[in-house]
C-alpha cells in the first residue's frame, strides 16, 4: 500500500478531499478543496491499476464510493461500488473509472475550493475528469498472507491429468492443448463456486479460444460466482508485486502469467505470499504442472503447490511475470 494525493484538472486544480473536519461516517461527501496536507486529502491505494479501492487516510475503513441513486461521490465502507480503475493518460495523470459501471468517471463539478465531485459519463475533452496522482509516501510490506482454500474443494489440478487432456482434445477437435489457463480456471471455479467441479463440468462454459489471457471468462452456467477481469494487465516483472499483494490481502486469488509473451507462456493461480511478498520466491501458487519424482511431467490428478519461483524454474519460464488477471466473487 502507498499514500497518494489526487489533484483535479491534471494537477492544476485542487486536491480530492473528504468534506469533513471530524471522523468520517458513511456517505460523507467528497469534494475538491484548497491544499491542506491533512489526511482528508491523502488516499491509500494498493496500485494504480484496475479493481482498486481508494481509501481515505482519515479512516481507511472508508473509501471512494458511488451513490448510484444520485451518482454523487462520497465515501463508504467496502462494497461493489468502491472499486475503480485507473486509466493512464501519461505524466502521472489518470481518469478514474468506476468498475461497477464503466460508463462513469470521477468528475470535478467546478474549479473552486468546495466544488462537488460526482461520477459522470466520459467527456474526453473535459479537464474535469483528469486527475494527477502523486505519491506521498510508500511502505515496505511485511508479514505473510495465505488465502485458505475452501474445505472439500479441489483447487490444484494438473493440466496433464488424463481427464483434462481428454476434455481439451475434444474441445480442440482432437488436436489437444497444453491447457494451463483453463486448468487454472478450474482451480478458481472450485475456489469461488458452490460445488467441487471437474473439467467436464466447466468445459462447455469455457470460451473456445479462451486459452489466452485476454479472453473473457463466464462460468455462470455452472452456478459459480467467479468473475474474472475482461483482459490482462501488462504488469510485468516485479512491478506486479504490489497489485498481487493487494488482491491476496483482500482474499482474492490472482491469475499470473509467466513467460515472454511470445506464445510460450504459463499460467498459475497465486493465493498467498511470505516475507512481505518482495521476491518471486515469496509468492505461493497452485501450478497446473507437476514434476514427477524422476524429473518428467506427472499425469496424476494434483498439480504443484509451491512458490512462483519454482513454477518459473519447473516450467522453463525464467523471464518472470508477463501479466496478471484479477478475480472476484460476482
Amino acid at each position: 500500500m502507498a499514500t497518494y494525493k489526487i489533484t483535479s484538472h491534471s494537477g492544476s486544480g485542487r486536491p480530492l478531499n473528504v468534506a469533513t473536519t471530524s471522523t468520517i461516517s458513511g456517505r460523507t461527501n467528497v469534494n475538491i478543496w484548497n491544499a491542506t496536507g491533512s489526511n482528508d486529502q491523502k488516499w491509500s491505494i494498493a496500485s494504480l491499476g484496475s479493481g482498486q479501492q481508494v481509501k481515505s487516510m482519515n479512516n481507511t475503513r472508508y473509501m471512494l464510493n458511488a451513490n448510484t441513486s444520485t451518482w454523487n461521490c462520497d465515501v463508504y465502507t467496502s462494497n461493489s461500488d468502491t472499486y475503480v480503475n485507473f486509466v493512464p493518460l501519461g505524466s502521472g495523470v489518470y481518469r478514474i473509472q468506476l468498475d461497477s459501471d464503466k460508463t462513469k468517471y470521477l468528475t470535478a463539478e467546478g474549479t473552486a475550493s468546495g466544488s462537488n465531485v460526482k461520477w459522470a459519463a466520459l467527456n474526453s475533452s473535459s479537464n474535469a475528469q483528469k486527475w494527477k496522482v502523486e505519491l506521498v509516501s510508500s511502505s515496505t510490506p511485511s508479514g505473510s498472507v495465505k488465502i485458505p482454500m475452501p474445505a472439500g474443494r479441489f483447487c490444484c489440478w494438473n493440466q496433464r491429468y488424463s481427464e483434462i487432456v481428454t476434455a481439451l482434445k475434444k474441445q480442440a477437435g482432437g488436436t489437444g492443448t497444453k491447457g494451463c489457463t483453463i486448468t487454472t480456471a478450474l482451480n478458481l471455479v472450485n475456489f469461488y463456486g458452490p460445488d467441487n467441479y471437474t473439467i467436464n463440468n466447466i468445459i462447455g462454459a469455457w470460451d473456445k479460444g479462451g486459452q489466452g489471457m485476454t479472453w473473457g471468462w463466464d462460468f455462470s452456467s455452472c452456478g459459480t460466482k467467479l468473475r474474472v477481469a475482461g483482459s490482462s494487465e501488462a504488469l510485468s516483472g516485479t512491478s506486479a508485486f504490489p497489485a498481487i499483494r493487494s488482491e491476496i490481502q483482500a482474499g482474492r486469488p490472482v491469475i499470473v502469467n509467466i513467460g515472454t509473451g511470445n506464445g510460450d507462456n504459463h499460467t498459475v493461480m497465486c493465493y498467498g505470499y511470505e516475507n512481505g511478498g518482495t521476491a518471486y520466491s515469496d509468492f505461493l501458487v497452485k501450478d497446473p504442472i507437476r514434476i514427477a519424482s524422476g524429473g518428467g511431467i506427472s499425469t496424476e490428478k494434483a498439480g504443484s503447490d509451491h512458490s512462483l519461483q519454482q513454477a518459473m524454474n519447473n516450467n522453463g519460464h525464467p523471464q518472470g511475470i508477463w501479466s496478471i488477471r484479477r478475480t472476484r466473487s460476482a
